[in-house]
């Protein structure tokens, strides 16, 4: 073995004792006041201050495994700082909470328990890509809203609050809801801007309004409104309508039936309304949809008159059920009348007197005794 000191005699006495030098060297170990290095590094290790500092490289060979902070072939009471990359060969248990600046993990990843990105008040962008190009899903922090840009499957139950949007204005999308029975479902087709209900079954409505409210009020109701145009509505415009359509035998979409509504009067004050009972029927000149029974307002004594355009009004089923028309009175005095139009257009004015005899006059009566009777009748 080769020793070299400098300044102090060193004595190979076997004895115990102290031994002071500036320098020593043993086997190329070098041991020089604060440093203790090798001939070729010699301030490997420097002591100064209760700081161990270490400038090459620390290799500790033992394989033994940590299961604590105090286990494990290195471990200190203190905190670690490192300055360069740190690399671990297999698992890694952080007790604790793990400050990261910026994270990328290329394998997968098991969490236990809650995730939360950033703080109330103060949240940050999280992003999942897809397989497919231009495909993620998105929380975007200063929107306060969550992208998915794809498709979107949901199985379970899902409790929303607030306002659901598909689609942005003039450009919607197709949304579906299924029900129990096959190919029952309701659909808004964003194609024809129309909201659609497919039902493969006879039990019950497709449709069905409830009402829960616990008094003798109003139930349930549909309302067809016409919003204000930009121009003031006019008498005669119409106001809504309810089709009932059907295919015919070469699968023609057809109207067989039509319930809609008139503004006829829309002077303040003096509103009145035509609601029109239509019907397809076979004419001439092809098949139109024709209003049956027209009922219409007046500005005359809250009168609203009963039109039949063109046709014939059957009351009851031959030799089944007895048909009867009954027109009421006015008053004590006014009796109920037919007014029957003459062919140029004038009147002629039916009914019935006190006594039970029948009358007719030109003109509506002021009392059950205007008129002439008709004919010799036996009250």
């Amino acid at each position: 073995m080769g020793v070299s000191w400098t300044k102090e005699t060193i004595t190979n006495s076997g004895t115990a004792g102290t031994t002071t030098a500036e320098s020593l060297t043993i086997d190329n170990i070098k041991i020089d006041g604060t440093t203790i290095g090798h001939t070729s590094d010699t301030d490997l290790l420097t002591f100064a201050s209760a700081v161990l500092t270490l400038k090459g490289t620390l290799s500790i060979d033992t394989a033994t495994d940590a299961i604590s902070t105090t286990t494990g072939s290195f471990h200190t009471d203190g905190g670690v700082g490192i300055a360069k990359k740190l690399y671990v060969g297999t698992d890694l248990d952080v007790d604790g909470t793990a400050n990261l600046d910026a994270v990328d993990i290329d394998g997968a990843v098991q969490i236990d328990n809650t995730v939360t990105v950033g703080v109330n008040n103060t949240g940050y962008d999280v992003k999942f890509f897809g397989d497919t190009s231009g495909k993620y899903m998105e929380w975007d922090q200063s929107a306060d809203q969550l992208d998915v840009t794809g498709s979107l499957d949901v199985t379970g139950n899902t409790a929303m609050v607030g306002t659901l949007t598909v689609g942005v204005d003039g450009t919607g999308h197709d949304v579906k809801f299924y029900g129990a029975t096959a190919s029952s479902y309701m659909l808004w087709d964003e194609s024809e801007d129309r909201l659609k209900l497919y039902k493969t079954d006879d039990n019950g409505e497709a449709l069905r309004l409830y009402s829960t409210i616990d008094s003798d009020s109003n139930g349930p109701g549909i309302g067809l409104y016409r919003q204000r145009p930009s121009s003031n509505t006019a008498d005669s415009d119409k106001n809504g309508y309810i089709s009932f359509n059907g295919y015919d035998d070469d699968d023609n979409d057809t109207v067989y039936g039509k319930i809609y509504s008139q503004m006829k009067v829309v002077a303040d004050g003096n509103e009145q309304g035509i609601l029109h009972l239509a019907v397809m029927t076979e004419s001439s000149g092809g098949n139109t949809v024709q209003t049956g029974i027209k009922i219409s307002g007046s500005n005359t004594n809250d009168e609203i008159s009963v039109l039949v355009p063109k046709g014939i009004v059957d009351v009851g089923v031959n030799n089944s059920v007895q048909g009867i028309i009954e027109v009421q009175r006015g008053s004590t005095s006014l009796p109920g009348v037919v007014n029957l139009r003459q062919c140029d257009n004038g009147h002629g004015y039916i009914w019935v007197d006190n006594d039970g005899k029948l009358r007719v006059h030109t003109s509506a009566p002021s009392a059950h005794d205007n008129g002439t009777i008709v004919g010799t009748q036996t009250a």
